[in-house]
Parts: C-alpha cells; structure tokens; sequence
C-alpha cells in the first residue's frame, strides 16, 4: 500500500540522515585530534578502543541497510568487524577513510530498495 511505501522511505532516510550525521561528526572530532596514538587509546576503561569503535560504526551503518534490503551483508563489510577487533585502524587518517567509505556507501543508497 501508499502508506507502507511512504513509512519504509520514512523510516530508511531517517536512517540514512542519522548514519550519515553521526559519520559527519565523529569524522569532524577526529579532525581535531592531534596525535594517532588517540585512535589505540580507550575512552573510558570498559571501552573498546577508539580504532574499534570507528570500524563498528562504520559497520553498522552499513549493515542497517544491507538488512533492510533484505540483502546479505557482504563479505568485506563483515572484515570491517574482524578489523576491529584486531586493531587495524592505527591511525587518524586510517579512520577517518573508513569513515569515508561508509559515508559513500550511505550517499549512493537507493531507499526505494528496501523490502522493510
């Protein structure tokens, strides 16, 4: 029906616009990071790393969309986890490129996909 349309395009640009804020301002604080060593370091002690952190937003951002295309979420987006873990993102330019791939990712969605 309309109303079911208009409520997944709803409910998909909310998403899209909150991802893609969210990106926009972790990406503008990482900016005024001066020193890498920032991105290893934990916020507060039951924290994952900063680096980690990057990586499972950037995840999840994307993985939102790829569930709510009914889709299965690609294998490479699934590594953007396991570098999380493992520290992988060992700077701020390494993170702020993540960031940038899942911004991309966002901008080039196309909500009218979306099965839910």
């Amino acid at each position: 029906t309309m109303e079911s349309s208009n409520a997944k395009f709803l409910v998909t640009n909310l998403l899209l616009k909150s991802y893609a804020q969210m990106l926009r301002a972790v990406s503008a604080w990482l900016d005024k990071a001066e020193k890498d060593e920032l991105v290893s370091r934990r916020l507060a002690p039951d924290m994952f790393p900063l680096s980690t952190q990057i990586c499972f937003i950037c995840l999840q951002s994307q993985e939102a969309l790829y569930r709510l295309q009914g889709k299965e979420i690609p294998q490479a987006l699934k590594s953007l986890a396991d570098m999380g873990r493992s520290e992988q993102v060992q700077t701020i330019q390494d993170a702020k490129t993540k960031i940038d791939e899942a911004l991309l990712f966002l901008s080039s969605f196309d909500a009218s996909t979306c099965k839910f």
